[in-house]
């Protein structure tokens, strides 16, 4: 991904984020809950109180950036989001950096040729500096071998 395609999908990541934590704080507020202002921390904004780990994850069949087939958001402070197995792929994130072109394929993958391409990106915080990475996967066969927890969502 060039550097103007991170910027837009890390940016895009960053307001859809802020978006739905001042939809969560506007919600409570029609419930009684604490202000859109404040949390119930003292003293700290909704975005003070995100997760100060968290990674989006998008897989995209073809090798375009848009539209995403499948995403997942991980959040690693604490574990959750929509993964289904959020402590298990925090520890893989947290060891790639959140580069997904860091990971590294098992010594004795056997996957056929076949050319069914699936891209995939991550773009995400992790204490307080943005991470983002992209990579191709020849096919499902190598997507599957290289990503493993990571990438069943």
């Amino acid at each position: 991904m060039n550097q103007t395609g991170k910027r837009f999908l890390t940016v895009a990541v960053l307001l859809g984020l802020f978006a739905g934590l001042t939809g969560q704080a506007a919600n409570a507020t029609r419930r009684g809950g604490p202000s859109p202002a404040r949390s119930t921390r003292t003293g700290e904004t909704p975005l003070q109180t995100a997760p100060r780990r968290w990674v989006t994850i998008g897989v995209n069949v073809g090798t375009e950036y848009a539209p995403a087939t499948r995403v997942a958001l991980l959040e690693c402070s604490p574990p959750g989001g929509t993964h289904p197995r959020p402590a298990e792929a925090c520890a893989i994130v947290s060891a790639i950096r959140g580069d997904v072109a860091r990971l590294k394929a098992p010594p004795n993958l056997m996957c056929p040729q076949d050319y069914d391409p699936l891209l995939v990106w991550t773009a995400g915080l992790w204490d307080g500096i943005v991470i983002s990475g992209t990579r191709v996967f020849l096919n499902r066969c190598r997507f599957d071998s290289i990503m493993g927890i990571l990438g069943k969502f």
